[in-house]
């Protein structure tokens, strides 16, 4: 059962690197959580992709593990885009950044139920230029 699950996450990212909001992949209650932001359903979720399609071109999640039991799946991954577009106030950089992430999903009837996202926001914010860099402090 957990290889359908991770065939269910992988989708969801293969299809958000497409530039899609995988909406039904989501279900009717989906749930995502992320640092900083408050729980979003599935509106509020694309929301948020959009804007980050709108800060960010060429998106890819490089997907560095997964591992599933039962219905959560735990996905570690690297965030790589180009810095196009104004995000949280930076204006666009045009640099390409890697993130590194991880996303705990839980399926359930093939559908995402729940999403956990991190980003290591410290380090995107650092590449794009908005916060020093621990050498441009000394």
């Amino acid at each position: 059962m957990s290889e359908k699950q991770k065939a269910v996450a992988l989708r969801f990212f293969e299809e958000a690197d497409r530039g899609i909001t995988p909406v039904e992949l989501l279900s009717p209650g989906f749930t995502a959580y992320f640092n900083g932001v408050p729980p979003m359903d599935t509106a509020a979720f694309d929301e948020l992709e959009t804007s980050m399609r709108t800060a960010f071109s060429d998106i890819r999640h490089r997907i560095e593990g997964v591992v599933a039991k039962d219905n959560d799946v735990a996905v570690r991954l690297i965030f790589e885009a180009s810095h196009t577009g104004d995000f949280m106030g930076v204006l666009p950089s045009g640099t390409r950044v890697a993130v590194d992430g991880s996303a705990f999903l839980r399926i359930a009837e093939d559908k995402i139920a729940t999403l956990w996202g991190f980003l290591d926001q410290l380090a995107l914010m650092q590449q794009i230029g908005g916060l020093p860099t621990p050498s441009q402090v000394r």
